[in-house]
């Protein structure tokens, strides 16, 4: 069997689903490993004086004065991840977003809005070729691509404190960025998340389907044999329903007028 590890990042918007669909992949197949974004890290950065600091909240009120200190913050929290994974023991890793969507999409959009300036952004290169893992690549991508509308709407009804100046506007500008980066490669599998699902069993489909991409891009034996014995003896369940269930809001109409454009 071979020894290198397989990294497949979970993309797509604010509020496209991804943290809902990988804990459904990861009771469906909990034979891989699994990284979700470190949220906490971002809203408790320790001070001088030890009190935490909420970047995370800062950067969505002042893009322009703290939006590079939270891009770097996450960068390194991804990076730091990638670094970890050789003495984990999986060789089929899922992570939520990737470095690449870091500077591709959220690092891009501050900076084509010039709330990233351009030392900044050498910086941002800096730091990020300092630290990423030799020689390291992801083996796929799985984009939930998920409309505008539908994304603010999840964003606007989970009601996150730190998202509440986030303006359709924006979401619009990084839905683009995300097909302009993500649209025309090779090694993405793109899943149409817009549709609403009404119970856990309405994802198998595409839980199967991500089951097929990995095991056609890993090509190992040993491992695509392990993904089909823990499709048979894993179905989606009560479990699953469960964390369905906490992850969803009812529909309710919403008005993209209601929130601020401070981030836009």
């Amino acid at each position: 069997m071979s020894t290198k590890i397989h990294v497949f990042a979970v993309e797509g918007n604010i509020g496209a689903g991804k943290t809902t669909f990988i804990d459904l992949l990861r009771m469906k197949y909990p034979v891989f490993g699994y990284y979700y974004e470190t949220l906490q890290e971002w809203q408790n950065v320790k001070s001088t004086d030890g009190s935490d600091i909420n970047v995370f909240e800062k950067a969505s009120r002042k893009p322009n004065k703290y939006g590079f200190p939270f891009q770097m913050i996450t960068l390194t929290s991804q990076l730091n991840i990638l670094t970890s994974l050789p003495t984990a023991g999986h060789q089929v890793v899922i992570v939520e977003r990737s470095y690449l969507s870091n500077r591709n999409v959220f690092a891009r959009a501050l900076r084509d809005k010039r709330k990233i300036n351009d030392t900044e952004w050498a910086c941002y290169d800096f730091m990020l070729n300092k630290l990423l893992p030799k020689n390291f690549e992801y083996s796929g991508f799985i984009y939930l691509n998920t409309s505008p509308q539908k994304c603010f709407e999840r964003m606007y009804l989970r009601n996150r404190r730190e998202e509440r100046n986030v303006s359709f506007k924006y979401i619009r500008r990084l839905h683009d960025y995300h097909n302009e980066w993500l649209m025309n490669r090779n090694d993405v599998l793109v899943l149409d998340n817009d549709n609403y699902k009404t119970c856990a069993k309405d994802y198998s489909s595409m839980l199967d389907e991500v089951q097929k991409f990995i095991s056609m891009t890993v090509r190992d034996e040993e491992i695509s044999r392990g993904i089909v014995e823990c499709t048979k003896c894993v179905e989606i369940g009560h479990e699953s329903e469960n964390c369905l269930q906490q992850s969803r809001r009812k529909d309710k109409s919403t008005s993209y007028d209601d929130i601020p454009e401070t981030i836009d």
